[in-house]
């Protein structure tokens, strides 16, 4: 049974002692891929390798958080292809040697993944931001997500975050082929979801992508100036506080989502 000590002990082995799981490795049999046909042979590799792959870097981060020890590195090992081309000629061979290929090239997307998830100890929400959108909702309001983001990094972190059962939609930018300030990429929310933008609030907290796009596509704008505002940004101006300007344009300052709900429910 672990005492406290043992505890405290692992802690600064991680912290001090860089303490880590250098690799985990999931091992894939790819003896049932073998096939005369060269081409069957490569679409059972790709898909079998991709397939049973998908999950290895998801799953090697919940290891991580529930143990609290971080690994470095998730990897796959496969059968050696000479087992499983055994009637084929050198063309065979390197029809094979590109199907790897891809297949490694998909699992790269994934991996590029670990780089992302493994830092997740730096993501995380404004204080209170769940409580204020569970009570936006509560109160009437439809809440969704426009990001400038990844798909394959994006969903992941929405699930960690808990922000998935908050939203109505979520609109990443990979998905649309544009970015935010685009006004194609407002235009596809606009237009997917019937909004009357003349009803329609943005808030962000990037004057250039989140509050200018939606300015062209007619919507109402609250500008939060946070620590993750980009630094270039200037700091929001108390004229356009929600209660001080009857516009369609206003500011706040900090990242206080308890205190700018209020707000929002008192326009």
């Amino acid at each position: 049974m672990l005492n406290i000590n043992d505890i405290l002990a692992t802690q600064d082995m991680i912290d001090k002692r860089h303490l880590d799981i250098r690799t985990i490795t999931m091992g894939i049999s790819l003896l049932d891929c073998a096939d005369n046909d060269v081409n069957v042979c490569a679409r059972k590799i790709y898909d079998k390798i991709t397939a049973s792959a998908k999950d290895l870097v998801a799953t090697g981060c919940d290891i991580e958080k529930k143990y609290g020890i971080p690994i470095v590195n998730k990897r796959v090992s496969i059968t050696p292809v000479s087992l499983i081309g055994g009637s084929l000629d050198a063309d065979g061979f390197l029809r094979l040697a590109h199907t790897l290929q891809r297949a490694a090239d998909t699992l790269g997307i994934n991996a590029a993944q670990l780089f992302r998830i493994s830092s997740l100890d730096y993501i995380k929400l404004y204080p209170h931001a769940l409580e204020a959108l569970a009570k936006l909702r509560k109160a009437g309001y439809r809440l969704w997500l426009l990001s400038n983001a990844q798909a394959i990094f994006t969903a992941y972190e929405l699930r960690l975050l808990g922000l998935g059962d908050q939203l109505d939609g979520i609109y990443l930018s990979s998905n649309y082929k544009c970015r935010k300030p685009d006004l194609r990429f407002y235009q596809a929310l606009i237009d997917e979801r019937h909004l009357d933008v003349s009803k329609t609030m943005m808030i962000g907290n990037d004057r250039q992508t989140d509050i200018a796009g939606a300015k062209a596509a007619g919507m109402a704008t609250l500008y939060m100036h946070t620590d993750l505002t980009p630094r270039d940004q200037a700091a929001a101006d108390k004229a356009k506080a929600i209660g001080i300007t009857d516009g369609r344009e206003y500011e706040f300052e900090g990242d206080n989502w308890n205190e700018l709900v209020e707000l929002i429910l008192s326009l």
